[in-house]
């Protein structure tokens, strides 16, 4: 596995990576992987919530880079801030060249790390596809367990995944 950290983006990370890979580039000297954001329309939605402060750190998106080249090789983050039952929901993204090596599991082990660090959440959810996928291992690496099946209007039929942090009211 590559050495990876992950980096909370910016106003100006996203705007440049709306702009192209090598607007980003030239900005901030990474390279972006192809293929390493498969919903590309991610980023103006995270923009647009950071700009309107609907989101605020922790709660954003970040950039998983390849340390050892300085690539941008995935995206993880929190979809929302925590709500009222003090549960947040992560999603991930790794470029195909970087997948199956441990990548999404350390990012989203990152991810879980930094929202168990604070006292605003007690679960941590995520949902994937109803159906044997790679990402079923990365949750279950984390620590997740499969907790429902759910219908969504857009995605059709998802498994709901968590992790109760243990703390009570």
């Amino acid at each position: 596995m590559p050495e990876i950290t992950i980096i909370p983006c910016s106003v100006e990370h996203l705007e440049s990576l709306i702009a192209g890979d090598d607007k980003f580039f030239t900005a901030f000297g990474w390279r972006v992987v192809d293929g390493y954001l498969p919903f590309p329309e991610a980023l103006a939605y995270s923009l647009k919530m950071l700009q309107s402060s609907r989101i605020w750190y922790p709660w954003l998106p970040y950039l998983i880079l390849n340390s050892e080249n300085s690539s941008v090789i995935g995206l993880v983050g929190f979809k929302d801030v925590p709500d009222a039952e003090a549960t947040v929901e992560i999603g991930y993204s790794v470029a195909p060249s970087f997948q199956g090596q441990g990548v999404a599991t350390a990012a989203a082990s990152e991810l879980i790390k930094i929202a168990a660090l604070t006292d605003e959440v007690k679960c941590i959810i995520a949902h994937t596809l109803a159906e044997t996928s790679p990402s079923i291992r990365v949750l279950e690496k984390c620590g997740m367990t499969q907790v429902s099946e759910l219908f969504d209007p857009e995605d059709g039929k998802l498994w709901r995944w968590e992790i109760n942090l243990g703390r009570d009211d």
